[in-house]
């Protein structure tokens, strides 16, 4: 191995990067939620909904990408419910009833 990345090791400057860059990530993750859910928080209001999509349900393309947004953003979504600033997803439209 490399004596500089085995002497970085050892001085914990790995450590730190990697604490760095976690914390970066998290803010990002935050950050994005906040802003994203309080965006379409504003929309559920203004439609009068009880529930909020983070991709607008025009199609049948956007639901599957409104799924896994839900799912990356679940456990924040929990979290702002059970203090009483969330609200819940909505479901996915019923199309093709006719």
């Amino acid at each position: 191995m490399n004596q500089r990345f085995l002497r970085s090791l050892a001085d914990g400057q790995y450590k730190q990067r990697a604490i760095g860059a976690f914390a970066c990530l998290l803010f990002v993750y935050l950050g994005s939620y906040l802003v994203w859910s309080r965006i379409t928080y504003r929309t559920a209001v203004a439609i009068d909904a009880e529930g909020f999509w983070f991709v607008s349900p025009d199609g049948h393309r956007q639901d599957p990408i409104n799924a896994i947004v839900n799912s990356v953003y679940r456990p924040l979504i929990w979290i702002d419910v059970a203090l009483g600033t969330g609200r819940q997803p909505a479901a996915a439209p019923m199309r093709d009833l006719d």
